[in-house]
């Protein structure tokens, strides 16, 4: 069966899970980026299964037709869901998966049951607020289109604008051989600055207020992480205060890498916190 997304699916044992879970991904990743936090989340919680989502335009999946938004991704998640025997009722989703994990769930209001967005700020923010190192790394983009011999020459490439070690290292997962031999990088430039800035453009703070009574929501802070503001930990804080179906999580220590930073913490947050 084709399938609009590559995806892996993770399970113990035979059994079905009670629950799957969507894991999305952030800008510029790739499903194997949560791959390990997965596992461990798995061992707490062994009657749970999850299918890990490479994004369009990443990883495996195909390139996204324009137009290039946050709401054609949850489209093509929603297509996703259709063609599985598996369907999406809850999400996990980073950064700009998070969105659109947001973006699904004001499609789908009937169908999202659990939303976690994982240092994913809801509102919209016009100049950029919080991503330096993601605008930083769009205007490098178009210089990276080239071939490359060897992952080496690409993380010598990066390094060459700047960027860190570990940081290229994480943006040489995107890698992709091509036919004639070399590696390129496989997202194009012009499309995720699309996607990009339809991120910071698209505000999900209305579906998250809506608060519909079946879903629950599940907004994932990292404390050292400038993604929220004060004016967005405020506004979040406020809105789980006046709903049970919100809830804010902030992550002690943890920057925008939330599951890199606090792996257990997180896991066991999500563990505890997702109700049957």
């Amino acid at each position: 069966m084709s399938l609009p997304l590559a995806i892996e699916q993770l399970q113990s044992g035979d059994k079905e899970p009670v629950h799957w879970f969507y894991v999305l991904h952030g800008i510029l990743g790739r499903r194997a980026n949560w791959r390990g936090f997965c596992r461990r989340l798995q061992a707490l919680r062994p009657d749970w299964g999850f299918i890990l989502v490479d994004l369009p335009e990443h990883g495996e999946s195909p390139d996204l037709d324009t137009p290039h938004t946050v709401e054609q991704c949850a489209e093509r998640l929603s297509a996703l869901s259709e063609s599985l025997d598996r369907p999406l009722t809850h999400g996990i989703g980073h950064s700009f998966g998070g969105k659109v994990l947001s973006a699904w769930a004001q499609r789908s209001p009937a169908s999202a049951r659990a939303c976690w967005l994982i240092d994913s700020n809801p509102g919209d923010r016009p100049h950029g607020q919080g991503s330096a190192q993601i605008r930083s790394v769009l205007e490098v983009l178009p210089k990276l289109a080239g071939e490359f011999a060897q992952r080496r020459d690409f993380i010598d490439a990066c390094a060459s604008f700047g960027f860190p070690t570990s940081f290229s290292q994480w943006l040489a997962m995107n890698l992709m051989r091509t036919e004639s031999g070399p590696l390129r990088f496989r997202p194009r430039s012009a499309v995720i600055e699309h996607l990009v800035r339809d991120y910071f453009q698209y505000d999900a703070w209305p579906i998250v207020e809506a608060r519909p009574t079946s879903t629950q929501w599940h907004l994932v802070i990292g404390e050292a992480s400038d993604n929220y503001g004060p004016d967005a930990r405020a506004r979040a804080r406020r809105i789980a205060a006046q709903s049970s179906s919100v809830q804010v999580h902030l992550i002690p220590e943890a920057g925008h890498w939330v599951h890199v930073d606090a792996p257990e913490i997180l896991a066991k947050e999500i563990s505890a916190s997702t109700q049957p």
